[in-house]
């Protein structure tokens, strides 16, 4: 009997893992978004332009160079693989990866590739949608007059919602591909269609709840950080100098930076969640308390779309 695909768990699906081991979840979070803070600040540091004048007084960075633009991209590109990888192993194989979970391995980079197999895959699919699109509105062209506005805004009421309809299939189709590399340790293409085959409506479901509750609670995260960066701004002096700020102050704010820095870790991660589930859901390691879910937000893996 075929696992049923329940609504609730796949857009819960991190959380539920943090609540079963909180422990192991935020040593992941802390660690994918150590990278993001770390290599900014070091790239700030070594720059040929940073000083410090005093040791109170603001930081002059100056205009960043060539190379310091390129380091800091190459550094990002490489944190992003590492730290979705690390979030990955969490979710799809239970795995925290040892004491440090950032690491560039076997996971890492079939990652990597997998990622430059779904830009192709995505190029490929779009022009397969524009080509038929385009010859129609060169068909449109054809038959109306260069005067008649009515026919462009005609293609584009038309072409709107084919480009919606389009984007949602090819995300529900292969965003799961990251997953599926991290679960079957291998670089992975158009077998990933398999994993949301009957399943397409209620994973589009998932990763639109999934994104949409991202966001809301990103928007909120930010009203405490607007009021921290406020309270920074006003406890520096008229020359620059944090002599306006309290070692009590200074420490309050980089605590409260830091636990926020985490939950957006983990808001990464809860993105992450549908498709972890649908993979694992197909590859039948699902915790066994998600394992045969019933109700109306479930969803048999044998109906076909």
């Amino acid at each position: 009997m075929s696992t049923r695909f329940n609504l609730g768990d796949a857009v819960f699906f991190m959380p539920r893992l943090m609540i079963r081991r909180p422990l192991a979840g935020l040593w992941v979070a802390l660690w994918a978004i150590a990278p993001f803070v770390a290599i900014p600040l070091l790239v700030v540091i070594t720059s040929d332009n940073f000083a410090i004048s005093g040791s109170t007084e603001a930081v002059n960075i100056g205009e960043p160079s060539v190379g310091v633009i390129i380091a800091l991209v190459a550094g990002l590109l490489i944190s992003s693989t590492m730290a979705y990888t690390a979030w990955l192993r969490f979710l799809v194989r239970d795995e925290v990866g040892g004491l440090i979970p950032l690491r560039l391995a076997g996971d890492e980079w079939r990652l990597f590739v997998t990622v430059l197999v779904f830009m192709l895959l995505y190029f490929l699919l779009a022009i397969a949608f524009l080509i038929p699109i385009g010859l129609a509105a060169a068909g449109l062209s054809a038959f109306s007059s260069p005067s008649d506005s009515g026919v462009g805004m005609m293609g584009v009421v038309l072409f709107v919602p084919l480009f919606l309809c389009f984007y949602a299939w090819i995300v529900v189709r292969l965003l799961p591909m990251l997953a599926l590399s991290i679960q079957t340790r291998r670089i992975v293409g158009v077998s990933v269609w398999a994993v949301t085959k009957g399943v397409f409506w209620p994973m589009l479901g998932a990763i639109v709840v999934a994104y949409c509750l991202t966001f809301v609670f990103q928007f909120v995260l930010m009203i405490p950080m607007a009021i921290i960066g406020a309270l920074s701004a006003a406890a520096v002096d008229a020359d620059g100098s944090l002599a306006g700020m309290s070692l009590i102050s200074v420490v309050a704010t980089g605590v409260a930076i830091a636990v926020m820095v985490v939950v957006f870790s983990m808001m990464m991660a809860m993105i992450l969640g549908p498709t972890a589930y649908a993979v694992r859901r197909h590859a039948g390691t699902l915790p066994e308390d998600m394992v045969e879910q019933s109700g109306g937000a479930a969803v048999s893996a044998e109906a076909e779309n």
